[in-house]
């Protein structure tokens, strides 16, 4: 599970981080943690992640803002707020906050609100693929990858934000872990996200992201249709 606390405040920041690192050690799954210290560093990662705790008071932007921005690109992604005041709480449903945390964060709220928390990863699991890097597992939304391709040995993710995620394995293993309405086969080296599908010309398929992957010969007609079928037309 990768985990962003977002707090400016140092004491508060390591408690949480306390908190994962008890919540990792009782359950037996790993928690890689990343904390940013204002919500600007936390608007410029691009990342994914699996649970964000987010505070509500941090000069400048603050939690609710941040929060906002967020739901801009991530609808999915459970948002736990973290705040001094319960009042404050309220407001944060209309970002379809997961939860709120009062301050201090007692242990038995914290596991409570991370069994509702790993809840919600279930229900989106369907949504999301889970992969092993070289030091973690990262879980990716689904909808945020554009394109997998083969590099030498390598599979190669990219993501929607930019992002370029390189794991070990074969294109039609990652092919059966992405759920089959929303990506097609192109190629034998090549995997696309039919979200990301900006137009077909020839046998070139032009992405969301400015990329261009080609149709091999042998898999053109099959990806054609599932390109039309997803957009609802012909080609």
């Amino acid at each position: 599970m990768r985990v962003q606390i977002v707090e400016d405040d140092d004491h508060e920041a390591a408690a949480l981080s306390q908190h994962l690192a008890r919540y990792a050690e009782v359950s037996g799954s790993p928690i890689a943690v990343v904390r940013h210290s204002s919500a600007l560093e936390f608007m410029e990662d691009l990342s994914s992640y699996d649970l964000v705790l987010m505070d509500i008071q941090m000069p400048g932007i603050n939690g609710f803002e941040a929060a906002a921005f967020m739901r801009q690109r991530d609808e999915d992604t459970p948002l736990v707020f973290v705040t001094t005041l319960a009042s404050q709480a309220v407001q944060g449903y209309e970002y379809d906050a997961l939860a709120y945390l009062v301050k201090p964060v007692s242990w038995e709220s914290f596991v409570r609100c991370m069994g509702r928390a790993e809840r919600a990863m279930k229900r989106n699991a369907g949504r999301r693929v889970v992969i092993r890097t070289k030091g973690e597992l990262r879980s990716l939304a689904a909808s945020d990858i554009v394109l997998v391709d083969l590099e030498g040995h390598d599979l190669v993710y990219h993501l929607a934000s930019g992002e370029r995620v390189r794991v070990r394995g074969s294109v039609a293993a990652a092919l059966k872990d992405l759920p089959e309405e929303s990506f097609v086969r192109t190629s034998s080296g090549s995997i696309v996200g039919l979200t990301h599908v900006a137009g077909v010309i020839g046998d070139e398929v032009h992405l969301s992201t400015g990329e261009v992957t080609y149709l091999s010969r042998s898999r053109k007609r099959a990806a054609l249709d599932a390109v039309a079928n997803y957009l609802g037309g012909s080609l």
